[in-house]
């Protein structure tokens, strides 16, 4: 069974070994497409046995595909992680951005002086001579 190498727990595929090549085939044929518990089985051929491929291949831990899903699938355990984390991105912009009441915040380089140059005073004050 395939785990989350982060939370050590299963992240939604296995691996199952056949005799022969064959008897794989007829699990691709037969098997994938149908009905688990309201979800669809996917059989994939897998092409072997790498270091490091022992627990989920994505990113995050868990399976490639869960990475590009859009929409909330609480059997997958909620969100993307890739949408978790975009989601918190750009909270974190848009906060840095704008103050509590709602105005775009100003930033220092935004800042000029009489002579239309950009206010250096602050960078200057800090240089050691």
């Amino acid at each position: 069974m395939g785990l989350d190498k982060v939370r050590m727990t299963p992240c939604g595929f296995c691996f199952v070994e056949y005799y022969n090549h064959d008897n794989a085939l007829d699990c691709l044929r037969y098997i994938s497409g149908t009905k688990l518990d309201d979800r669809f089985i996917r059989v994939d051929l897998d092409p072997g046995f790498r270091e490091g491929r022992q627990f989920g291949r994505g990113r995050h831990g868990g399976q490639v595909r869960d990475q590009y899903r859009t929409e909330f699938d609480a059997g997958r355990g909620g969100w993307a992680p890739s949408m978790d984390q975009d989601a918190g991105r750009a909270e974190r912009n848009y906060s840095a951005q704008y103050s509590t009441s709602g105005t775009k915040r100003k930033r220092y380089e935004d800042d000029e002086d009489e002579d239309g140059d950009q206010h250096d005073a602050k960078r200057q004050s800090r240089r050691t001579y």
